[in-house]
């Protein structure tokens, strides 16, 4: 079986996540992909909405697509989440499975400054969902190349969607309603709305 890991804190869940769940999934040969939205990251701020209401609104993106499904194992935990607790779990509960991890270009790059870095290449497949990567590098302004560890590549155009400007357009709703409604699917957008996120 190949199980592919999808993480991030999915604050909220829009069109680019589904898409690229969706690509990742035809190309890397999957049998079925698994969101695991973030508890608390250690290198970033903590997520806007809290873990039941970001469960909840991936619950809803993936209603209609067997192929997904949602591992709630980050949210459950206490403390600081590190990809490879969350691997060794998931290894564990699926042990006849190959891991597929799924990272964006940024994360692919500063992979080696992760947690036990070296360890989650024991136990799961990179792949890296980023244009800019596929070229085996990444050119910074001192002319160097900076590239992170041995990976997968899939090619396919980029996704100008961000949760920051999802979030930005969400506290005027009225007048970003056409944009929402591109950015988000209609189940998720009417949660946010009845719960009053993101306000």
């Amino acid at each position: 079986m190949n199980l592919g890991i999808f993480g991030g804190t999915f604050d909220p869940v829009h069109r680019g996540h589904l898409t690229l769940a969706r690509h990742a999934f035809e190309q890397c040969g999957l049998d079925q992909l698994l969101f695991v939205p973030a508890g608390y990251p250690p290198h970033r701020p903590p997520p806007h909405a809290n873990a039941a209401h970001r469960q909840a609104m991936l619950e809803l993106a993936i209603a209609d697509e067997p192929q997904f499904a949602i591992s709630p194992c980050e949210l459950t935990r206490r403390g600081p989440t590190h990809s490879i607790d969350t691997l060794a779990h998931l290894a564990a509960r699926h042990p006849t499975a190959t891991l597929f991890l799924l990272l964006g270009g940024d994360a692919w790059r500063s992979f080696r400054r992760w947690h036990r870095w070296a360890d989650i290449l024991d136990i799961a497949q990179l792949v890296v969902l980023d244009r800019a990567a596929t070229a085996g590098h990444e050119h910074h302004a001192d002319k160097k190349p900076v590239a992170g560890p041995p990976a997968q590549f899939l090619s396919g155009p980029p996704l100008a969607i961000s949760a920051t400007a999802i979030r930005a357009a969400l506290k005027d709703p009225a007048k970003n309603a056409d944009q929402l409604r591109a950015w988000l699917p209609a189940a998720v957008l009417d949660y946010i709305a009845a719960h009053r996120l993101y306000r």
